[in-house]
């Protein structure tokens, strides 16, 4: 698993942690929104490093390029 997917998974487990230990139902909608976003975001990274290992290329480090 590369660094970048690890940095989103952490990032995500640290909203989804927040989100349970705040009352504020605004503020749980926001850290749960950017958990997602950082699933999301892992997901792509993923799915990138998976395409880049298939086709032998490398792209620049967090590049989304897919070639």
């Amino acid at each position: 698993m590369s660094s970048q997917v690890e940095l989103c998974e952490h990032h995500a487990k640290d909203c989804l942690h927040a989100a349970e230990k705040t009352e504020d139902p605004l503020a749980r909608e926001m850290l749960l929104r950017h958990a997602l976003e950082w699933m999301r975001d892992g997901l792509a990274a993923s799915k990138q490093s998976k395409l880049c290992a298939v086709c032998g290329r490398k792209t620049a480090p967090g590049s989304s390029r897919v070639h």
